[in-house]
């Protein structure tokens, strides 16, 4: 059955990725600023957020570290 929308962006309009793209810069910028750089022991961490269009994954050399530190967000 079909609902009309009263309010938002519908899926597939122009306006959708932008408002994606929007919500990714922030967590990009949330990444960059909560993630340490260094391990204790001084190894660079390899935290990577790689988008696409309004798709993104991220990515690191330590599972623990995505796991740990990336789920309460």
């Amino acid at each position: 059955m079909f609902q009309p929308t009263e309010a938002g962006a519908p899926q597939g309009s122009p306006i959708s990725p932008v408002i994606a793209n929007l919500t990714l810069d922030g967590m990009e910028s949330l990444l960059k600023k909560n993630l340490p750089r260094k391990t204790s022991n001084g190894e660079n961490l390899k935290v990577n957020l790689t988008r696409f269009a309004d798709d993104f994954i991220v990515t690191d050399n330590s599972p623990e570290l995505l796991t740990q530190r990336l789920d309460p967000y």
